[in-house]
């Protein structure tokens, strides 16, 4: 029978398993708000789930071997297992974490249960405990499985801000090992860790880079979907049009667009001058965060002046404080308040990933400044209530959307200005445009990119740089769940 413990609430459950820790008796622990059997993910959904969470399951693998930054990832199984655990793809393991106090959150982070027959609770386990009894119990269930797995998945830190371990099981495993237990009720959140000591809004590269594949499955699965909806509409006899997958042209051009045999790469682009631009960092959360930075701002000032005078404090804080670039910061404010209807912690965030995303890549301390004040600027004017043009314009002036998309499929939209574009040119594209794509850009610069969308054919690098530094991080900042960063990895570049 296994042991319960009983406490007055999550903070007295905490402080038990903690002392039980310490006199030795228990090393893992887990967290929930209802003491059910503790089963994997995977064997919790329905039959009807399980063939989309294969299909999720492949998308991802699909995803990790197209991505170079994570080849090293292909070849651990568990630390593949690890990374979907924590991001919602089921599987057959079981997270636990070596720490009573992350434990209690996950236990008091959810809707409380509403009978008395269960009650939250966190379970106790003694590791070696268990391996004793798993040997003496194998052997009669050959179909079984069950391992313990301490892993350090490099850059993934949520699992390192849960101090995360995992039982790998595929069975109902607690009919031979029920769980000791510590049972309390409802009582809240504790004070102590909090959300975002669990969930670190700030995003390593690998939880950078896994945006992305997000926003690659959601496109790849919603395709699925409704192809297969067309089909069985079909199958019925209904009238639908037929679905045609678009496909862009390898090249990134439209052969009718040019005069010649092909535009060539720009040497702005070539391997060796980008290098610096598509390395892959490993950092650790830990020796990363920094103290949150305070900027005064004037509460009369406009939000040109307010916009300035957070890049002034941006600009100090990189240039003063010691090797800044390899910490994240958080931003808080004094004096500026935000448009109506909107967080001012909208405006925090937005710099955080801003300057996240940038101080990785090769972009000067000033171009980090000039993307946190136009973020601001932006912020101010209500851009992250309503990103639409006709607010874009009251920052970026004459400006217009672009769409962009980096090799695994993944993409995001932003606004840039016209003249930027006109800029960012090759100075010899009359010598490969067909004439009547050169009058039709003379007319409306916008109209190339319908035309050429090879960003490495089209525009130079350094030109297109200085955009998404200027323009199109900070837009996406402010408007998208994923922001591209590295102009380096583009593959496409045109109107949406």
């Amino acid at each position: 029978m296994p042991e319960i413990y009983r406490a007055a609430n999550i903070e007295e459950a905490v402080e038990i398993a903690v002392r039980l820790r310490e006199e030795g008796r228990y090393n893992w622990f887990r967290g929930q708000v209802h003491d059910w059997p503790p089963y994997s993910s995977a064997s919790r959904i329905q039959a009807a789930d399980d063939e989309k969470s294969s299909r999720r399951l492949s998308v991802f693998l699909d995803w990790l071997k197209q991505t170079p930054e994570l080849k090293e990832l292909l070849n651990d199984p568990a630390a593949i297992a690890a990374v979907a655990q924590h991001y919602g793809i089921p599987s057959n393991y079981i997270d636990f974490s070596t720490e009573p106090g992350v434990a209690g959150f996950f236990a008091a982070d959810g809707k409380a249960p509403s009978t008395g027959e269960v009650r939250p609770c966190i379970f106790c386990l003694n590791t070696d405990d268990l391996l004793k009894v798993w040997d003496a119990v194998k052997d009669f269930r050959p179909e079984a499985h069950l391992e313990l797995v301490n892993i350090d998945v490099s850059n993934l830190w949520r699992l390192e801000a849960q101090h995360g371990c995992f039982l790998y099981c595929d069975y109902n495993w607690d009919v031979d090992y029920p769980m000791d237990r510590i049972l309390f009720p409802s009582s809240g959140l504790p004070s102590w860790p909090t959300r975002n000591d669990i969930y670190p809004p700030q995003k390593s590269p690998l939880e950078a880079l896994l945006d992305q594949y997000f926003d690659v499955e959601q496109k790849t699965l919603s395709a699925e979907y409704w192809y297969g909806v067309f089909q069985q509409m079909e199958a019925q006899g209904k009238n639908v049009h037929q679905w045609h997958l678009a496909e862009t042209p390898k090249d990134g051009y439209h052969p009718e667009a040019i005069k010649t045999a092909d535009i060539p790469l720009l040497a702005s682009w070539n391997p060796a001058v980008l290098k610096g631009w598509t390395v892959f960092n490993v950092e650790r959360i830990e020796a990363t965060l920094a103290a949150p930075v305070t900027l005064q701002v004037n509460p009369s000032a406009s939000s040109t002046e307010a916009a300035s005078s957070v890049s002034y404090g941006v600009r100090q804080v990189l240039n003063t404080k010691r090797d800044a670039r390899q910490f994240t910061f958080s931003w808080q404010f004094q004096g500026l308040s935000a448009p109506k209807s909107a967080n001012i912690n909208t405006l925090s965030e937005a710099l955080q990933a801003v300057c996240d995303g940038m101080r990785r890549l090769p972009y000067t301390n000033a171009e980090i400044v000039a993307a946190c004040g136009t973020t601001t600027h932006l912020f101010l004017e209500g851009f992250s209530l309503d990103p639409s043009l006709l607010v874009a314009q009251r920052v970026l002036e004459d400006c217009f959307q672009v769409e962009f998309a980096v090799t695994d499929g993944s993409s995001s939209r932003g606004y840039i200005r016209r003249k930027s574009l006109q800029s960012a040119l090759r100075a010899d594209l009359d010598q490969f445009a067909s004439d009547r794509l050169m009058a039709a850009t003379q007319d409306d610069v916008r109209r190339v990119l319908q035309a050429i969308f090879s960003p490495a054919r089209l525009l130079e690098f350094e030109a297109l740089r200085s955009i998404f530094a200027n323009e199109l991080i900070p837009t996406q900042a402010l408007s998208r769940k994923l922001v591209l960063y590295s102009p380096a990895q583009l593959l496409t570049f045109g109107l949406p």
